[in-house]
C-alpha cells in the first residue's frame, strides 16, 4: 500500500472518531462522558447518636453513684462493728472467766437473732412490688392571683394509686402479714380497709382530689394508725433491752433486730418496697443508730458520773453506786428509744404511697 493510501485512510477513521465525538460536527451535540463517582455517605447524625448514647450514659452515671454510695455505706457498717467488737473484746478480758461464758453465748444468741431478723426482711422485702411515691400536685398561680390544679398530674397520681389498690387487693401473702399486725379483731378491721380499697377502684363520677382524700382518709388512714403503735412499740422495747444489756456490742445488736422487723412490719403494712436509694439512705440511718447505741453508754456513763458526783454529797454509798449504774443504762435506753421512734417515723414517710395528703 502506498504512502498516500495510507495517509486517506488515517484521516478518515479520525474523521470517523471526530463525528461520534461530536468534535468538528455542528450539528450534532457532543456525547456526554459519564465519569464514575463514589457513593458519598450519608451524613453521620449527631442528634441521634447523643440521643441513642444519653440513656445508657446516665444509667452507668446512676449505677456508679449507687456502687460509690453502696460500698460507702458497707464500710461505714463494718467500721462500726469492727470498733465495737474490739470493746466487746476488750471488756470481756477484764472479766472473770465464769462470767465470759454467760458473755460469749448472749452474743452468740444475739447476733443468731439479727442473721434471722436479717433474711426474714430481705426475703420478704423482694417478695413486694415498687410502686413510687404520689406527691399530691399543688395548685399552680395564675396571672389574676387565683390558682389553677394541673389536671394532667392528678390523672397520673390516679392512674399510679389505681395500681397499687389493685396490688394490695389482690395479694393474699400481704393480707396474711396484715393479720399478724392487727392488735384486736384483725379479720374485721383488714376486711373493711379492703371493702374500702375494692369500692375506690369501681368506676364512679367522683373528681381525681376527692378520690385522693377519700384514699387517704379510709383506706390509708387506718393503716397509719398502725403503724404508728408499731413504731412506738419497737421504741419501748429497744429502749427496754438496750437498757439491761450489759456491752454496747449487744446494745447495737438489739438496735439492729428491733429496726429490721420494724421495716419487714413497715413494708408488710403498705405493701410496697422503697426504690433503691431510698433503701440505701434507710440502711444509713440505721448504720447511725447502731453507731449510736454503741457509743451511748459511754456517753452516758461519763455524763451521769459528773452529776452523781455532784449530787451524792448527803447519799449512802450503796445508794450512790446503785444511782450510779441506774441512771446511765436508764439514761441510755430512753435515748436509743428516741432515736428508733424517730427512725421509724421518717421510714413510715418513705413507705407511705402517698405524700403531703
Amino acid at each position: 500500500m502506498s504512502t498516500d493510501s495510507k495517509t486517506k485512510t488515517e484521516a478518515s477513521r479520525v474523521a470517523a472518531r471526530e463525528d461520534d465525538t461530536g468534535h468538528n460536527n455542528p450539528s450534532r451535540p457532543p456525547k456526554k462522558v459519564q465519569s464514575y463517582e463514589a457513593p458519598k455517605s450519608p451524613p453521620k447524625d449527631s442528634g441521634a447518636a447523643d440521643s441513642g448514647t444519653e440513656p445508657l450514659r446516665s444509667a452507668s452515671r446512676g449505677f456508679g453513684k449507687l456502687l460509690f454510695f453502696s460500698v460507702g455505706l458497707a464500710a461505714a457498717a463494718a467500721l462500726v462493728l469492727y470498733l465495737l467488737l474490739l470493746d466487746f473484746l476488750f471488756r470481756m478480758h477484764e472479766l472473770p472467766l465464769f462470767l465470759q461464758v454467760p458473755g460469749w453465748a448472749l452474743l452468740a444468741l444475739v447476733s443468731g437473732f439479727v442473721l434471722w431478723a436479717l433474711f426474714q426482711t430481705l426475703r420478704f422485702w423482694f417478695s413486694l412490688r415498687s410502686f413510687s411515691q404520689v406527691r399530691v400536685p399543688k395548685p399552680h398561680p395564675r396571672p389574676d392571683g387565683s390558682s389553677a390544679d394541673d389536671a394532667a398530674e392528678w390523672e397520673q397520681s390516679r392512674k399510679v394509686l389505681s395500681k397499687y389498690l389493685k396490688y394490695m387487693t389482690s395479694n393474699r401473702a400481704l393480707q396474711e402479714r396484715w393479720l399478724e399486725l392487727w392488735p384486736e379483731e384483725a379479720e374485721i378491721r383488714m376486711a373493711e380497709v379492703l371493702s374500702r380499697a375494692e369500692r375506690l377502684q369501681e368506676p364512679r363520677s367522683l373528681d381525681t382530689p376527692s378520690w385522693i382524700r377519700e384514699l387517704d382518709q379510709q383506706v390509708l388512714g387506718p393503716l397509719d394508725r398502725i403503724a404508728d403503735a408499731r413504731i412506738r412499740s419497737y421504741a419501748k422495747r429497744v429502749g427496754v433491752k438496750t437498757a439491761i444489756s450489759p456491752f454496747p456490742l449487744v446494745d447495737a445488736l438489739a438496735v439492729l433486730y428491733n429496726a429490721f422487723l420494724l421495716i419487714q412490719d413497715l413494708a408488710a403494712l403498705y405493701g410496697r418496697r422503697l426504690n433503691r436509694y431510698e433503701t440505701l439512705f434507710l440502711l444509713g440511718l440505721i448504720t447511725f443508730q447502731v453507731y449510736v447505741a454503741g457509743e451511748t453508754q459511754e456517753l452516758t456513763e461519763a455524763g451521769m458520773s459528773e452529776v452523781h458526783g455532784i449530787v451524792s454529797g448527803g447519799v449512802t454509798n450503796l445508794t450512790s453506786r446503785i444511782s450510779a449504774f441506774v441512771s446511765p443504762k436508764l439514761a441510755e435506753g430512753v435515748l436509743n428509744a428516741f432515736v428508733l421512734y424517730r427512725l421509724g417515723r421518717y421510714a413510715k414517710r418513705r413507705f407511705k404511697p402517698l405524700s403531703n395528703a
